[in-house]
Order: C-alpha cells, then structure tokens, then sequence
C-alpha cells in the first residue's frame, strides 16, 4: 500500500461512515432529535461556533485547574504515604474505598458541599477526584 493510501485510509473511511450515517437518516426519516444527520449537526456548529468556543475554553480551564489540584494533592499524598508505613495503612484503605465508588454516587454530596449555586466548584472537585488515583498509584 502506497504511503499516500495509507494516510488517506482512514480519511476516506469516517467520509463513508458520515455518508452512511446522512442517508440512513433521510432514508429511514429518523426524527432529527433522536439522530441529526451530519449535516444538521455541522450547521448548528457553523452557527454557534464563538459560543461553543467560550464553552470549550471554560471547560479547558475548570480541567486544567482540577488537574492541577489532582496532582498537588495526589503527590504530597504520595510523598507523605511513602515515608510514613503507619500513615499508609491509614490512608491506603481509604484510597481505595473512594477510588472504586463510582463518581455519579458522590456527585451529589460534592455538589452540596461546594454549593448548589457553585456547581464550577463541584465540577473542579469531581475531575480532581478523577485524576487523583492515576497521579497517587
């Protein structure tokens, strides 16, 4: 296969999945807010692209931050467990019983925590916890 072919591959393939996916919606007539077709989609992003780009820069920076708070922590945890054995076995339980409960199930007490009009804060706390067990392990 020709260097060329194998850079354009993939291109061509997602054309075809987007010219599948814009006749199966005008052919089987599927309501335009269970599946828009490709091109309504493109429409709307063409006619709202500054808002979606201040919504994209705002979810950057609330990622940003959280990932920072997440590696702050996370290290300064890791460092302090790492010295101290009495202090890991401390910790280490309860590092695991909050890494494998599910975010949805803690997501309304953070949000509460932080304040139902600041749900930035709760948003910021929830990715933290996210990316803290990747940085801590």
């Amino acid at each position: 296969m020709s260097r060329l072919a194998r850079f354009l591959a993939p291109f061509a393939l997602i054309a075809l999945l987007l010219a599948a996916w814009e006749v199966a919606c005008r052919a089987l007539n599927v309501a335009p807010y269970l599946l828009p077709p490709p091109s309504a989609i493109a429409t709307a992003l063409a006619a709202d692209w500054a808002g979606l780009l201040v919504s994209a820069w705002n979810t950057l920076f609330m990622a940003l931050i959280a990932l920072l708070v997440a590696s702050l922590v996370a290290q300064a945890m890791a460092l302090a467990v790492g010295l101290s054995p009495i202090l890991e076995r401390a910790v280490r339980p309860l590092a695991v019983v909050l890494q494998v409960t599910p975010v949805v199930a803690i997501a309304p007490l953070v949000l509460i925590w932080a304040g139902l009009d600041h749900a930035g804060r709760a948003i910021i706390a929830l990715a933290a916890v996210v990316a803290f067990f990747p940085i801590f392990s």
